[in-house]
């Protein structure tokens, strides 16, 4: 995962797009766990910026497993979907 660190923004967002793409709808922390993180700031700023850019969509909350708390569900926006076909 160092190539993932040493991406570019722009390259992190297309391999969390891909991520998306192949797994469906996650969590930061199971986005994380997918690309082999332990810290979720090395992905929640691309999710974020990929939910401000339409790309990505905040379908809802659910409970973490392992904090208790209320986190977002991501997933492909419906034209990222036709893209990734």
């Amino acid at each position: 995962m160092r190539a993932f660190r040493s991406l570019d923004s722009g390259g992190r967002r297309a391999i969390i797009l891909r991520a998306f793409s192949e797994h469906g709808a996650m969590t930061d922390r199971v986005l994380c766990a997918v690309l082999g993180f332990s810290d979720m700031n090395a992905v929640r700023p691309r999710v974020t910026e990929l939910v401000h850019a339409g790309q990505v969509i905040e379908e809802r909350t659910v409970c973490d497993e392992v904090t208790g708390r209320r986190v977002r569900l991501c997933r492909l926006a419906p034209a990222q979907l036709e893209l990734a076909v």
